[in-house]
């Protein structure tokens, strides 16, 4: 691992070089451990050889150590010192160099260290603020003091386990030659590569041991040494297994938490211990077949591979980077595609032939992009052309809806009162009914009543003689979708189903031919599905209206595509604006503040209303949220707890059933329960054997080839053992198959948990499917639990069984934001610490806060601190805003005139629309398009078209 601490001041840097850095976490006697200067900038100040504490110091003190002079121009109290910077070999890597005592082992990992730091002195920078700049300037040069340890810290009556790792401590100090002066370091460019680096570590180190003879497997996101079992590596873990087992046994679940957890559960330092004493130690831990394994393996010999192979196995870690790192985003930065090459590639490549295979591909595109290299491919980009080029075709090429009706008045069945719509509902379903365009947009704030106005525009579109089926993110969504259609005008919108069900369905297609797509949450499309909605429309004569808010969450994948489509197609949304969900006046004008993009001043509004609730103290923080949410179920009304990360909802989860027991609201004692937990691995993780661990579920998706017999949708089987490149799995009868790895797309891999329950119990369905007794379960939604059989099986308030095997449950008090969206409640209540800002948004914030129809509250550890976090967008980076708004190539070049020829037809077909008598229609301002292709035969596409041929 690599990671990146700083000082907090020149004291506790002083101490940690006496106590921590010189020390290690044992002696060899009285022997001390001894630094190592490196550094251009130590050249510079004539710093060679080993470390004193004396010239340590000055520099900590922002000190020339040869002349006492002071180095950087700000010397402030609370100056920032320097940064510890932590290199750690895998466990395995300290096993056999202990054992082994071969000293090339070392020589490897220094070695990779040492090359490591090289790459990071180039990416050091400085901060300029002369001449009234304020950027941030590459130096290219650092100071740094390397420690080299051999032990992890010993955990109580535990001698210290082996654990070889480099502590790279750099003073805050760097060389600007423009301004021909030291100066700070920004060391935020670091710490944001700080995985790539970590990455470049270990590639060089496991590709060093692979040349000595030793076989390098992958482990996750890392690697180990071939043949040393991970029991064995259990018995030398005690240190992680401690902090684990704390975090446990106190809720503690963040990553960032775990690693405070280190300095807090530091072990003492354990005196007199001579290495070959620990040795020993260490040896009577194994049993005699594990000495046996290391013995073996410490008689390495080096093994020759031909660079062909090297190279075509780099082009295959690249491949892999591709597909993994840009399933999700459209674009991303070049460090974290280069990231996941290096990972893939360890033992089998080296990191230069992987910038090598970078190199040979034509189709990844590199643009600068706020200071940062960031990269894409052209298919990601020709798969938003085919979406930006199918929407302006369309302009002005379809027959009106249904031009003459008229929204009458409207009866909701569950009240029996009748209303009319407000003026902007009927002028966005008018117009919507007149348009002559294949897509068309309505754009609705949280709160609008765009359901509603959804329900009309269909019954519009029915009376004019056409069909309707409706498209929606979940199963959830379309029972609300058909709910509200029978409430508010009879319309059943039976024709409801899910983008998933629709998308491989080939029967609803034809059934659907010529008729109109209505796509609900359309800004929860990803590209990819935009995609797949257009070349079914193509080939079944559809028309699409795209119904969503593209400021509110986008896709998990990757590609904005509602806001693509209105930015680079010049599609315009008809907007429904007035917001009528918030029932206070003062909380409607927060929202309404914030919907429109002021977030500061939406949340200064509530915080001035007393619903921005601040506390230090997490435990009471937590308490107090779950005792209000307690009571508002007491009082009988709704309630919605978002929580911006798991880690946070688990905690929150906690303090909400202590409460709800306390309440009466769960009675008799807990049973235990087993869920599984979606992992979420992209397609690319789902096709490498090393990522799959015995114990895991795979239930598949989708109908699927197997062994003998076919697979069919909602299959699930356990993972009974794995080797270098198969899968092998359990069905429910016992009978073992090796999983086939190469349809990705068909199944899921989840995680095994545990999970205790009450009578009473809210539980959350996590995934869609049928019940033990056959009746249909819905992805989101809510029940209490009634009963709990001796099997497991849960009996459901309504009377429905859930299979215990299947364990698609989770607590269902407290959801993510992206699980809110779309969803109404009396009450919200929100839990945001800053700990997890990284999930903060003013997407998030805005979904989060926009739920509740009386009340929010937000419970926070620092509002001023949360203020900040929400005012950042996690709006992505398209392909096409990446090339047309960067420094163009030739070919790019060229693209741009094939762009506009096309928008040049574009403009063609509209005018003759224009002339033919449809002025009404055609009378909007020309719309820019970024176009460079028809909708082309992508993959998506032939195989849509090979399914219509069946």
């Amino acid at each position: 691992m690599l990671r990146v601490y700083a000082s907090k001041n020149a004291g506790q840097a002083k101490s940690y070089f006496s106590k921590e850095l010189t020390r290690g976490d044992y002696y060899f006697g009285e022997q001390e451990i001894v630094g190592q200067w490196g550094g251009k900038a130590a050249e510079q100040l004539g710093l060679s050889g080993s470390v004193t504490q004396e010239a340590f110091n000055q520099l900590i003190d922002n000190q020339d150590p040869a002349t006492g002079e002071q180095l950087t121009p700000r010397q402030k109290e609370n100056r920032r010192p320097g940064y510890d910077l932590t290199f750690s070999a895998p466990k395995a890597f300290s096993l056999i160099y202990e054992y082994s005592q071969d000293e090339r082992l070392l020589d490897a990992f220094r070695s990779a260290v040492r090359h490591t730091m090289e790459d990071i002195e180039e990416n050091i920078h400085t901060r300029v603020r002369k001449n009234g700049l304020n950027e941030d300037r590459q130096t290219g040069n650092l100071i740094y003091a390397e420690f080299v340890h051999f032990s992890a810290r010993p955990v109580e009556s535990w001698a210290p386990d082996p654990q070889l790792h480099a502590h790279i401590y750099v003073p805050n100090v760097t060389y600007f030659h423009e301004e021909e002066r030291w100066k700070a370091i920004q060391m935020a460019p670091v710490k944001t590569d700080a995985p790539y680096f970590e990455a470049l570590f270990h590639s060089r180190l496991s590709k060093s041991l692979s040349d000595m003879g030793l076989n390098i497997a992958k482990d996750g996101k890392f690697w180990t040494i071939d043949g040393i079992e991970k029991e064995t590596l259990r018995k030398f873990s005690n240190r992680t297994e401690e902090i684990e087992q704390y975090a446990k046994d106190n809720n503690i679940v963040s990553d960032k938490a775990k690693d405070q957890l280190g300095a807090r559960l530091r072990g003492d330092k354990v005196g007199g211990l001579y290495r070959e004493q620990l040795r020993e130690q260490w040896w009577d831990r194994l049993d005699e077949k594990e000495r046996n394994t290391l013995e073996e393996l410490s008689r390495f010999s080096p093994s020759i591979r031909s660079e062909q192979q090297e190279l075509s196995t780099a082009a295959r870690s690249v491949t892999f980077a591709v597909n993994h790192s840009l399933e999700r985003q459209s674009v991303i930065p070049l460090t974290r595609l280069k990231e996941a090459a290096l990972r893939e590639g360890f033992g089998a490549t080296s990191d230069t032939l992987i910038e090598t295979a970078f190199a040979d591909r034509d189709d990844i595109i590199v643009r600068h992009h706020m200071g940062r290299e960031v990269a894409t491919t052209k298919a990601v980009l020709q798969e938003e052309s085919d979406i930006i080029t199918f929407t302006a075709k369309g302009y002005g090429t379809q027959d009106k809806l249904n031009p003459d009706y008229t929204v009458g008045s409207i009866t909701d069945h569950n009240t029996g009162k009748s209303f009319e719509l407000a003026q902007e509902q009927q002028h966005a379903i008018h117009t919507t009914l007149n348009s002559r365009d294949r897509v068309q947009a309505i754009e609705g704030k949280a709160g609008v009543g765009k359901t509603t106005a959804l329900a009309a525009l269909i019954k519009g579109i029915e009376a004019g003689g056409n069909h309707a089926v409706i498209l929606a993110p979940t199963s959830e969504a379309v029972k609300t979708l058909k709910h509200d259609g029978q409430a508010y005008l009879s319309t059943p919108m039976q024709n409801s189903y899910t983008n998933a069900r629709y998308f491989v369905d080939g029967n609803l297609w034809e059934q659907s031919r010529g008729s109109t797509l209505v796509v609900d949450e359309a800004g929860l499309l990803s590209v990819n599905d935009m995609h797949n909605l257009f070349a079914l429309a193509n080939s079944f004569d559809n028309r699409v209206i795209l119904v969503g808010d593209t400021s509110q969450h986008n896709s998990v994948m990757r590609g904005d595509a509602f806001r693509i489509l209105q930015q680079e197609a010049g599609l315009e949304p008809l907007s429904l604006n007035t917001i009528r969900r918030q029932q206070n006046e003062e909380y409607r004008a927060a929202i309404k503040a914030v919907a429109s993009g002021n977030i500061a001043k939406g949340f200064d509004l509530l915080d001035k209303q007393g619903a921005v609730i601040e506390e230090t103290n997490d435990e009471i923080r937590y308490q107090t949220l779950a005792q209000k949410y307690t009571n508002v179920l007491t009082a009988g009304e709704t309630a919605l707890t978002v929580a911006p990360t798991h880690a946070e909802g688990q905690r929150v989860t906690h303090a909400i059933r202590e409460q709800l027991r306390g309440a009466g609201r769960l009675y008799g004692d807990d049973k235990p329960v087993t869920k599984y937990t979606n992992l979420q691995w992209t397609e690319a993780e789902k096709t490498r054997a090393y990522n799959f661990e015995p114990g895991q579920l795979i239930r598949f998706q989708q109908n699927a080839k197997g062994i003998g017999e076919s697979i069919r949708r909602g299959q699930q089987f356990i993972v009974s053992h794995t080797d270098k490149e198969s899968v092998w799995v359990t069905d429910q009868q016992g009978a073992e198959h090796q999983l086939n790895l190469n349809q990705p797309k068909r199944f899921n891999v989840y995680e095994q948990q545990d999970m205790s329950v009450s009578i009473g119990e809210s539980i959350r369905i996590t995934e869609g499917g049928k019940s033990k007794d056959g009746k249909q379960l819905n992805n989101g939604s809510i029940h209490r639990i009634k009963n709990i059989e001796k099997n497991g099986d849960i009996v459901l308030g309504n009377g429905q069984i859930l299979d215990s095997a299947k364990g698609a449950i989770d607590y269902g008090y407290v959801t993510t934001s992206y699980s809110s969206q779309g969803k109404t409640v009396d009450h919200v209540f929100i839990a945001q610490s800053t700990d997890y800002g990284g999930a903060a948004s003013s997407e998030q914030f805005y979904v989060s806060a926009s739920r509740g129809k009386q009340s929010v509250e937000i419970f926070t550890d620092n509002k001023a601190e949360l203020r900040d976090q929400i005012q950042h967008s996690h709006q992505r980076l398209s392909a096409t805003e990446l090339t047309k708004n960067s420094t163009a190539s030739f070919k790019d070049r060229m693209r741009n005139v094939s762009t506009l020829i096309n928008a040049l037809q574009v403009y063609a077909t509209r005018t003759m629309d224009h002339l033919k008598g449809t002025t009404e229609d055609w009378l909007r301002p020309f719309r820019k398009t970024n176009t460079t292709s028809d909708f082309g035969p992508t993959r998506e596409l032939q195989q849509m078209d090979r399914g219509i041929e069946r």
